[in-house]
């Protein structure tokens, strides 16, 4: 992994290696093991990262050519389930190791949690089921000002229309276009940078990372590329004063 996280750079690798697979025998889908009880570990971690609706929703059911047929089960019932039938199985020792986070939170805080309700796993699915909802309603709303503001590599939209929207609708515009433009995910911090800038008079900028600004004038808000929206200094020499 080369100092990177170790199980990111797992996940990487194993993804790869299951997009080759499915090119190569030319099937239609990948099927993965992830429970319900892995969504939980999932939502868990990102909460205690930070995270916006999309963190806290936690992995899809589907996701373009991945599905998750046990999304609904919990590792109890898989355990049990081949247990019953006697199926083989494996445990990777790894997931015995306390020096993970997910592993941490599995063998610490789910047990407690569980005191509380046994059944956090269904909990936790309610709740993810509600969050795509609002995810789906956000990117619907968004999406035809996304279109309309969109244009030649840069996103701009006019003041007045930016600022009749409601706040959530106004972070997710500007996460969104940021996506679009960058494939990049924006931090909290940014977004909230951005939104600072209509408190402001006058051209104001923030740097957004990837080579991107947020700029904003007395029209419009914009997000693009640092070199399009900076003033160039420039000088020049005086050789005669005019009498």
């Amino acid at each position: 992994s080369k100092g990177k996280n170790t199980e990111a750079v797992a996940r990487e690798v194993r993804y790869k290696f299951l997009q080759e697979k499915l090119k190569e025998i030319n099937g239609d889908l990948i099927a993965t093991g992830h429970t319900a009880s892995d969504l939980l570990e999932t939502v868990l971690l990102n909460l205690v990262k930070g995270a916006g609706v999309k963190g806290l929703r936690g992995f899809l059911p589907k996701r373009d050519r991945i599905v998750r047929p046990l999304f609904e089960v919990t590792r109890e019932e898989v355990e049990a389930y081949v247990k019953e039938k006697g199926l083989p199985f494996v445990i990777d020792s790894s997931n015995l190791s306390t020096e993970y986070e997910r592993n941490l939170l599995r063998l610490k805080v789910v047990p407690v949690l569980k005191e509380i309700n046994p059944s956090v796993e269904t909990a936790i699915l309610r709740t993810t089921e509600i969050l795509r909802d609002v995810e789906e309603f956000l990117e619907l709303s968004v999406e035809p000002l996304l279109r309309e503001s969109l244009k030649e590599g840069k996103f701009c939209i006019p003041l007045t229309e930016f600022k009749k929207l409601h706040d959530a609708l106004k972070k997710e515009l500007i996460t969104r276009a940021y996506k679009t433009l960058t494939g990049e995910s924006l931090s909290y911090e940014n977004v909230s940078s951005v939104i600072s800038l209509l408190r402001k008079e006058g051209y104001k900028k923030v740097e957004l990372g990837k080579g991107f600004i947020a700029c904003r004038d007395q029209r419009e808000l914009c997000i693009q590329k640092k070199e399009e929206g900076e003033v160039k200094p420039f000088y020049f020499v005086v050789r005669e004063l005019p009498a």
